[in-house]
C-alpha cells in the first residue's frame, strides 16, 4: 500500500490519503517516496497563440475551451467517428459536458454532477448514441450526444461506490453502444457491474482491489473486460468467467486490443509487456526494459498490431518519453523524448497507423511537449502543443477517433505539481482539407428544454469545412419520442465559400404539442460531400415535469440506538420546468411498521439539484434491521422510475459516529508515543450496562496501544484514576478494524460520557494510522493529543469522525454489533405497492451465499429471474418493470416475489396496476 501524507492542520495532526479513495483536491502518483499531486487553486492565464509543427498532413487546432469554473477536465474521450468529446470536469463545479468537434469551445450542453467526490471518468461509443459517465458519489449514468437528460442512471447497491483514477477511465461503453461496465469499490471490496444499453444489469463480478484500482478497458464488442489494480491485473469474459489474472506492480492502465486477443501493461519496473491469448490463458509474446524506472501509459491498436507507451523519469531530473511498437517486435521502432516530464497518457488509432501523448509539460521551465501526434512511421511530430508557449498547464487525457483524423484532449490550468486549478479541453483535426465539405455545426433550437405550448423559431449554422464554394439544400426535421415527424422545412444555402458557415432560420414556427421526448435533426444535401461524417446534427429535447431521488446520505447503513438526526438527501429536476421539489422519508422496521415520517423541499431549476435535511429528527428507538423509503412527489411526474431510493440501517448498541467507509487515514506528527487519538462515547443505554468490546480502524498490522478513560471536564482524562480498561498493547490482523474484546466486560453503572484512547507502541513508528471518516453528519468528538511545549493538550479535530466504536449491551456476553436480524436473511415489502411502472425489491443477505429473487404470477408460473448470484453480506435492492425475461410488458394483476437463501424461501406479494 501506497500513501500520500498531507500536513492538514499546523502544526500537530497529519492525514495521508488511500491511492484507491483519494481526497479531493489532491491527486496521487506514488513510487517509493516520489509523489506526484495537485492541489486548489490558481487564477485565470493569458495564453499566447498556438505552434504547430505541420508534417505530412494538414494539422491544426480546432478550438479550446478554458471557460472551466475552477473545474479540472481530467478525463475525455472521443467518438469513435471524431465528431463528439466528453469530458469529466472535478474538483469544482463538477459536471460533464458535450463538444462538437466541429463545433466550438462551447459545449453542446453539461451535466452538473454536484455529488462528484473525486474524477469522472468518461467513455463514449462509436456514434456517440451512448455515453458512460460515473464519478464516486454520483450513480452510474447513460447520455446521448443528442440531450443532457441521462438516457437511464444506476446506483450502485450495498454501500459500493464508483471507484475512479486520475490513470484512466473506470467507465465504459462498448463501441456499438450494446454494453456499458464500471468499476465499484467498497472498503477493500471490488465489483465490476455490467449493463445493457437500457441500463438492466446484466451481470456483477467480484475482484480483489489490490492495493487501488486504476482503469478498466473492454473490447470493442463488450464480451472481454480487463481490469488494471496494483498488484494485479483481470481479465474477464461476458458470461463472468475469469480468462486470467496477471502479475502487476503500479498504476498503469492496461489495454486490450479490440477482439480482446492482446494485452499491453506496463509497470513500476519501467518495462513495457504484450501479452497474447492462447485459447487458454494469455501468454508473454515481449517485454521491453524502456530505460525509465515508470511506464506510466500504454495504449493497443484495436488489432493489436501496433504498441504505444509513455514514462517518467524523476532522476537526475524529471523526464518523459514515448515509444512506439510493432506488436512483431520488443524492439522499439522509435523514442520521442521532449517531454522533460510525466507522459500521462497515449491513445492509438485503430490500425495503429496514428497514435497521440499528453504529458505534464517541462516543470518550472520554458520548454517540452504536453501534447505530440505521430504516424507509426516517424518520431518526428505531426503536431505539438508546447510547455509556455501554447500551454502552460498539464494534459492529463488524450483520445483519439478510429481512423486518427481527430484528437481530444483535457486537463489542468496549471503545472501538475504546481498549486492552482482550472483545466481546458482541446480539439484538434488532423486531416487534409476536402474540396468539397459542408456539414452542420450547431443547432441553437429548439434547445434542451421545452415546455407545452412554447413557439419555437428552428435554427442551426451550416459550415463550409471545403475549400470549394458551394451551393446545397439544408433540412430541418422534429420528431416525437415515436418516430413520428411533427415538422420538416428545407432551405437552400447559395455559394457559401470555403472556411465561412451561416447561421438558418426555418419556417414555420413550430409549437410543442404536450409532454414527452422531442429529436430535432438537422442535415445538409450537397451533392459529392466528400466527407459525409459532419452532414447531420440531432439534438434532443424534454418537456416534463420530473423529480428525482439521487442519494442518501443518512441514515448510515448502522447507527446507534437513540442517535437522532434528520435524514439526509439529495434531489434532482430532471425535468424541464422550474418547480418546487418534495421530498418523504418514510422508515419502517423489519416487520414493515411504519416508525418515521419525515418531509422537505426545494425549488429547482431543470437538471438542478439540492441538498436536504429533512424534518423532524428520526430517533431509533429499538435495535434491528430498518428500511427507509426516499421518494419525491410532483405533479404530473413523467419519469416514476427514478422516484425513490431505498436505504437499510442496522441499529445496534455500538456506539460509531463514521458510516463505516474509509475517507482518509490520519495520524499525529512528531513524539508518536505520547501523541493520541481519542474518541468520546456518549452512552445509548442507561445504566447499568456493559462494555463488551472496542475496535478502530488501521492502515497496517502494527501494534498500538489502547484504553478507555472517564470524562475530565469535558476531555479524556489521563493517568491510572481514570483508567475503565487500562492500556493494552492490541494486535491489529492488518488493513481494517482491530477489535478488542474485553473478558471480563466492563460493568459501568452511570450515564457519563467516556473516552477511547488509542496511541502508538513505537516511539518512532512509520504506521499504523488511524482511519477517519468525513461524511456528514459529522459529530465533532473527535480529538488528538500534543505533546509539543508550543501546543500541547487535547485538541478537536472537526473535519473528520475518527473510526473508533465502543460496543455496549443490557447484559454481558460475545460482543457482536450486530443485531439478530442482521445475522439473517430478510426479505422487506416491495415498494410501493401496488405499483404502476417501476417496484423496488429489496432484501438484507448475511453472508456469501448464492440469492435468487424471482416473480411468478397467480397460477405460480415463472415469470421474471431478478437476482441469481452469489452476493456479499449487505442490502441490496433490485427494480422490477412489470416486463417478463423477453421484455413482454405483463397485464395488471397480483404477483410474487420469492426469494431463495440456503434452504429456505421467502415470499411478497405485489400488485401490478395501471
Amino acid at each position: 500500500m501506497k500513501y500520500l501524507t498531507i500536513f492538514l492542520m499546523f502544526p500537530a495532526i497529519w492525514a495521508t490519503s488511500l491511492i484507491e479513495n483519494g481526497v479531493v483536491g489532491v491527486d496521487i502518483e506514488v513510487m517509493g517516496n516520489q509523489v506526484r499531486y495537485t492541489t486548489p487553486r490558481a487564477s485565470e492565464i493569458n495564453l499566447p497563440s498556438q505552434t504547430v509543427v505541420n508534417k505530412n498532413y494538414r494539422a491544426e487546432k480546432l478550438w479550446v475551451d478554458r471557460v472551466h469554473q475552477y473545474a479540472i477536465a481530467e478525463h475525455v474521450a472521443l467518438s469513435g467517428n471524431g465528431m463528439f468529446i466528453q469530458a469529466g470536469w472535478w474538483l469544482n463545479n463538477e459536471r460533464t459536458s458535450l463538444y462538437r468537434t466541429l463545433g466550438n469551445n462551447t459545449p453542446l450542453w453539461s451535466y452538473p454532477m454536484p455529488l462528484t467526490e473525486w474524477y469522472l471518468p468518461v467513455d463514449v461509443s462509436s456514434s456517440a448514441n451512448d455515453i458512460a459517465v460515473g464519478g464516486t458519489g454520483e450513480p452510474f449514468y447513460s447520455f446521448s450526444f443528442d440531450s443532457p437528460a441521462p438516457q437511464w442512471q444506476y446506483i450502485l447497491p450495498g454501500g459500493y461506490k464508483i471507484a475512479t483514477s486520475s490513470h484512466g477511465s473506470t467507465a465504459c461503453v462498448s463501441e456499438d453502444g450494446s454494453i456499458y461496465a464500471v468499476l465499484g469499490s467498497l472498503s477493500g471490496l471490488g465489483k465490476l457491474f455490467i449493463f445493457n444499453q437500457f441500463g438492466d444489469t446484466i451481470r456483477t463480478i467480484d475482484f480483489n482491489p489490490n492495493s487501488g484500482i486504476y482503469g478498466l478497458d473492454i473490447s470493442d464488442d463488450g464480451s472481454i473486460f480487463c481490469i488494471s489494480t496494483y498488484y494485479a491485473i483481470y481479465i474477464y469474459e461476458f458470461n463472468g468467467t475469469r480468462r486470467d489474472s496477471l502479475a502487476n506492480y503500479g498504476q498503469t492502465v492496461a489495454k486490450i486490443s479490440a477482439d480482446g486477443k492482446y494485452i499491453v501493461k506496463g509497470d513500476f519496473y519501467g518495462r513495457t509487456y504484450l501479452y497474447r491469448w492462447t485459447g487458454t490463458n494469455y501468454t508473454l509474446k515481449w517485454q521491453h526494459q524502456t530505460g525509465h524506472p515508470w511506464v506510466t501509459a500504454v495504449a493497443i491498436s484495436d488489432s493489436g498490431s501496433t504498441i504505444m507507451a509513455g514514462t517518467f523519469q524523476y532522476s537526475p531530473t524529471y523526464s518523459g518519453k514515448v515509444l512506439m511498437y510493432d506488436s512483431s517486435s520488443a524492439t522499439p521502432l522509435w523514442e520521442y523524448t521532449q517531454y522533460g516530464d510525466y507522459v500521462e497518457e497515449c491513445a492509438l488509432s485503430s490500425n495503429g497507423e496514428r497514435g497521440a501523448a499528453v504529458s505534464w509539460g517541462q516543470y518550472q521551465a520554458t520548454f517540452g511537449d504536453v501534447l505530440t501526434v505521430f504516424n507509426k512511421s516517424s518520431s518526428t511530430p505531426i503536431f505539438q502543443l508546447l510547455d509556455d508557449i501554447d500551454e502552460p498547464g498539464s494534459l492529463l487525457s488524450v483520445d483519439i477517433s478510429k481512423d486518427g483524423s481527430f484528437v481530444t484532449a483535457g486537463g489542468k490550468a496549471v503545472h501538475a505539481r504546481e498549486f492552482g486549478n482550472g483545466g481546458e479541453v482541446y480539439a484538434i483535426r488532423i486531416i487534409d482539407q476536402f474540396a468539397s465539405d459542408v456539414g452542420v455545426k450547431q443547432i441553437n433550437a429548439p434547445g434542451n428544454l421545452l415546455q407545452v405550448g412554447q413557439s419555437i423559431t428552428p435554427q442551426g449554422v451550416v459550415r463550409n469545412y471545403g475549400t470549394n464554394t458551394v451551393s446545397f439544400n439544408t433540412v430541418c426535421q422534429i420528431y416525437d419520442s415515436l418516430s413520428a415527424l411533427l415538422y420538416c422545412d428545407t432551405l437552400f444555402v447559395a455559394n457559401l465559400a470555403g472556411g465561412n458557415e451561416q447561421a438558418l432560420t426555418f419556417s414555420p414556427n413550430w409549437t410543442v404539442p404536450a409532454y414527452g421526448r422531442y429529436t430535432t435533426v438537422i442535415y445538409t444535401l450537397l451533392a459529392g460531400d466528400m466527407f459525409p461524417a459532419n452532414d447531420t446534427l440531432r439534438q434532443g429535447s424534454i418537456c416534463f415535469h420530473d423529480g428525482s431521488v439521487a442519494a442518501i446520505y443518512y441514515p448510515f447503513s448502522e447507527l446507534t440506538l437513540n442517535y437522532s438526526r434528520p435524514p439526509r438527501t439529495t434531489i434532482t429536476n430532471c425535468g424541464s420546468y422550474s418547480e418546487n421539489i418534495p421530498v418523504i422519508c418514510n422508515i419502517y422496521d423489519e416487520y414493515n411498521n411504519l416508525v418515521y415520517t419525515g418531509t422537505g423541499q426545494s425549488y429547482l431549476a431543470p437538471l438542478q439539484s439540492a441538498t436536504l435535511w429533512l424534518n423532524p429528527a428520526w430517533t431509533p428507538n429499538a435495535v434491528g434491521n430498518y428500511t427507509a423509503y426516499f421518494y419525491t412527489n410532483v405533479a404530473d411526474d413523467y419519469n416514476r422510475s427514478n422516484d425513490t431510493l431505498i436505504k437499510g440501517t442496522n441499529i445496534t448498541t455500538e456506539i460509531l459516529y463514521d458510516d463505516g467507509i474509509l475517507d482518509i487515514y490520519g495520524y499525529v506528527s512528531s513524539n508518536y508515543y505520547d501523541n493520541k487519538f481519542a474518541q468520546k462515547m456518549i452512552p445509548c443505554l442507561p445504566p447499568p450496562y456493559y462494555i463488551l468490546s472496542a475496535r478502530f480502524y488501521v492502515s497496517t498490522g502494527a501494534p498500538m496501544i489502547m484504553s478507555l478513560n472517564a470524562d475530565s471536564s469535558g476531555l479524556p482524562g489521563l493517568g491510572p484514576s481514570y483508567y475503565m480498561a487500562p492500556p493494552e498493547t492490541i494486535y491489529p490482523a492488518g488493513t481494517g478494524w482491530a477489535v478488542k474484546n474485553f473478558s471480563p466486560t466492563i460493568t459501568v453503572t452511570n450515564s457519563n460520557p467516556f473516552w477511547l484512547i488509542v496511541h502508538w507502541l513505537s516511539s518512532s513508528p512509520t504506521s499504523p494510522y488511524i482511519g477517519m471518516d468525513n461524511t456528514i453528519p459529522l459529530d465533532s468528538v473527535s480529538y488528538w493529543y500534543w505533546t509539543e511545549s508550543s501546543n500541547p493538550g487535547w485538541h478537536p479535530w472537526y473535519p473528520y469522525d475518527f473510526m473508533m466504536r465502543v460496543y455496549t449491551n443490557n447484559a454481558p456476553g460475545i460482543a457482536d454489533k450486530k443485531s439478530v436480524s442482521a445475522e439473517r436473511f430478510l426479505l422487506y415489502r416491495p415498494f410501493p405497492n401496488p405499483f404502476k411502472n417501476n417496484v423496488w425489491i429489496s432484501f438484507n443477505t448475511p453472508g456469501n451465499e448464492n440469492v435468487k429473487v424471482s416473480i411468478y404470477d397467480a397460477g405460480g408460473r415463472l415469470i421474471r429471474e431478478l437476482v441469481n448470484e452469489h452476493l456479499t453480506m449487505g442490502r441490496y435492492q433490485f427494480k422490477w418493470d412489470g416486463r417478463d425475461n423477453q421484455g413482454n410488458l405483463l397485464g395488471c394483476g397480483v404477483y410474487f416475489v420469492k426469494a431463495q437463501y440456503e434452504d429456505k424461501g421467502f415470499t411478497e406479494k405485489v400488485v401490478f396496476i395501471k
